[in-house]
């Protein structure tokens, strides 16, 4: 008996041009749009005479699950690996400081928002599962990425089945010819390039068109606090930072003296002219802030210049050798162009310089001001904030807080590091780390404990003590609107779209659901609905214009993907459910929680847990037994106590 053929696709025009299969064949999708999954699928089951398609996105996020454990230890062994006399960590040692520049690379910080080395490897390893297991006869790669192909190729090969990979013509040669360049050695420096200097340019403007940097720098006694932007949630004659307010409110009210340090963030497309008149606005009111982009002096451009050349030179240099002992569990050779392409934009490239940038204007920083009582920052462990750490380290200065200001979950993998990796001493080219590490719950607390972080202290979780206020509206909760599921949208806008194809599926299948819209303020609905208004008739959809809280009092079923509203959705007692796919890694906050969500990866998934229904009663004793599990999982203390004991207030 013929075996079945394995058919891995992710876009349309390279599965049409696939020969008709004879036979039994197993389609596997790797792309979570609907619209290019549902054409995919068409095409596929024409090409055969008997179509399957298998769940690759459930099989896909399982194997994340099985990869995650080795994440860690991965890192700190890849950091060790020896190359000639010294390990990966010595050789990029930044200048003469104690820092290492593998600290801010893509590698070692293995994060799913930055790179899709992680899901790449997790859908290869599904690959090899499948063919490995002797059931298929052939294995027929259809994908757009041709490294994929590549990749899929070699799983294959080492699987012992034959796997049809086709050459690509001259149109497909030039429609990936931008990505090449963009991803080549070249292209990569260039744009490292043109981050450093923009950096520079961006600090030249600063300086000349606010007030002398002497007079807005942090003075003896004052607690620096670190933001993205200005990011003002006041008036024009009040500075309210939007991710400190009720923070910055307990300070200023016991005396302490704040001062601002910010960085811009293209955040919605916000410009730095803006943030530079944001702060301008705030000079006039006395709030002392400075751009990080200021403390990049043209002495100190130069010095970036040459560190960020020899990075480049190493980097470029060792590839071939750090591919290599990257290539080990929990990656395997087949990743070794993604493990690659991560390496050279972390030391050739745009994030290379970034992190060179970074660690420059926070020595110069910390070397040009009296050390702060307290310096205090959004931790997510991204590259800015080890460069903060290592240069504060570098320049004596204490006190230094990272505040986890945002919901996480186990798939963050960045936040995670061996134990072997974390040491309490200051130790040369070690992960920098703050002296604090602030966690906003109970949970997350734990988490961080057990990567063995030197003082992980709960303190109350700031940018959430509004939730406080929505416990008091669940007591009059009803059963919500029938047949009503409401969507609430993240700021990322493939989440919106692979969630609301979903939806959509299920609702033209169920014929009297309706979809209820509550999009991210940067990435509304109805710019993402023209995509669904061909073919089929297109079901009762209502823009939601009132508050998240006011949509989540109409629905029990709330389809969210990677947003803290799914833990406000059961605060009101809703059923949460989040959108599965293959071309994506859950992120969702609550997924540490298994009985708190269900999953969907296609409408009749999504339909299947809509079935159960709720009553008012019952609706009202979920949202009172969620409260207790969201005060553990946040602090929200509004008083601050922990907050106050921790800076001596």
């Amino acid at each position: 008996m013929t075996k079945p053929a394995l058919v891995i696709f992710d876009s349309r025009q390279p599965l049409a041009l696939l020969p008709a299969l004879s036979g039994t064949a197993h389609g596997f999708c790797l792309s979570g749009d609907p619209v290019v999954a549902a054409d995919c699928a068409e095409v596929f089951t024409h090409k055969c005479d008997e179509a399957t398609l298998l769940a690759s996105a459930r099989l896909v996020n399982e194997q994340v699950d099985a990869l995650r454990p080795a994440l860690a230890d991965w890192c700190h062994n890849l950091g060790e690996a020896r190359i000639g006399s010294r390990s990966v960590r010595a050789w990029l040692r930044i200048g003469d400081t104690d820092a290492s520049a593998w600290w801010f690379s893509l590698l070692a910080e293995r994060n799913p928002f930055k790179s899709d080395l992680i899901l790449r490897a997790a859908q290869l390893a599904v690959i090899r599962s499948l063919l490995a297991s002797g059931e298929y006869g052939a294995c027929h790669a259809c994908c757009a990425d041709h490294e994929l192909n590549i990749a899929i190729r070699q799983v294959a090969a080492e699987c012992g089945v034959f796997a049809h990979v086709r050459k690509r013509n001259l149109l497909d040669r030039a429609r990936a010819l931008p990505t090449f360049i963009m991803n080549s050695v070249a292209g990569q420096m260039l744009m490292a390039l043109a981050v450093i200097l923009r950096f520079f340019v961006q600090g030249c403007i600063a300086r000349r068109k606010l007030p002398a940097m002497a007079e807005r720098l942090p003075r003896t006694g004052d607690t620096l606090m670190v933001s993205y932007s200005p990011a003002n949630a006041g008036d024009a004659n009040t500075y309210k930072n939007r991710f400190y307010g009720p923070l910055q409110g307990l300070l200023t009210e016991k005396g302490r003296s704040l001062a601002w340090l910010c960085m811009h963030v293209n955040l919605g497309g916000k410009r730095f002219s803006q943030s530079m008149d944001e702060a301008a606005s705030q000079l006039a009111n006395g709030t002392r802030i400075t751009l990080l982009q200021e403390h990049l002096s043209p002495l100190t451009l130069l010095s970036v210049l040459g560190r960020w050349f020899l990075l480049a030179c190493k980097g470029i240099r060792l590839s071939g050798q750090v591919c290599d002992a990257a290539a080990t569990a929990p990656f395997s050779p087949a990743c070794r162009a993604y493990l690659r392409r991560d390496w050279i934009a972390s030391t050739a490239g745009k994030t290379g310089a970034e992190g060179i940038l970074f660690h420059a204007a926070y020595n110069a920083l910390f070397g040009s001001i009296p050390a702060p009582e307290h310096t205090i920052y959004c931790l997510e462990m991204h590259a800015w904030e080890k460069a903060l750490c290592s240069a504060a380290q570098d320049n004596g200065v204490s006190g230094v807080i990272g505040f986890q200001h945002a919901a996480f979950s186990h798939n963050y993998f960045h936040f995670y590091h061996a134990e072997e990796s974390v040491h309490a001493a200051r130790l040369p080219l070690q992960l920098p780390l703050p002296d604090i590490i602030a966690a906003s719950g109970s949970h997350s607390a734990t988490e961080f404990r057990s990567c063995g972080y030197p003082r992980v202290e709960e303190v109350e979780s700031i940018r959430t003590l509004y939730v406080n206020g929505l416990f008091s509206k669940t007591e009059g909760l009803g059963a919500g609107e029938a047949n009503a599921i409401l969507l609430a949208g993240s700021i990322d806008r493939k989440e919106n779209t692979t969630m609301l194809g979903i939806a959509l599926e299920a609702a033209r299948a169920y014929g009297t659901m309706k979809l209820l819209l509550k999009g991210h303020p940067l990435c509304p609905f109805k710019d993402i609905l023209s995509r669904f208004t061909g073919g089929a008739p297109m079901p009762e959809t209502e823009e939601c214009t009132g508050t998240l809280p006011d949509a989540l009092q109409r629905a029990v079923f709330v389809f969210v993907p990677t947003s803290t509203a799914s833990i406000e959705a059961l605060a009101f007692g809703c059923k949460v459910v989040l959108p599965l796919v293959p071309d994506g890694i859950l992120m969702n906050p609550v997924i540490d929680f298994p009985e708190k969500y269900t999953t969907a990866s296609s409408g009749q998934e999504l339909l299947a847990g809509m079935q159960t229904r709720m009553t008012p009663e019952q609706r009202q004793d979920a949202a009172r037994a969620s409260e207790a599990f969201i005060r553990a999982y946040w602090n929200l203390e509004s008083t601050l106590p922990k907050w106050g004991a921790l800076l001596n207030v």
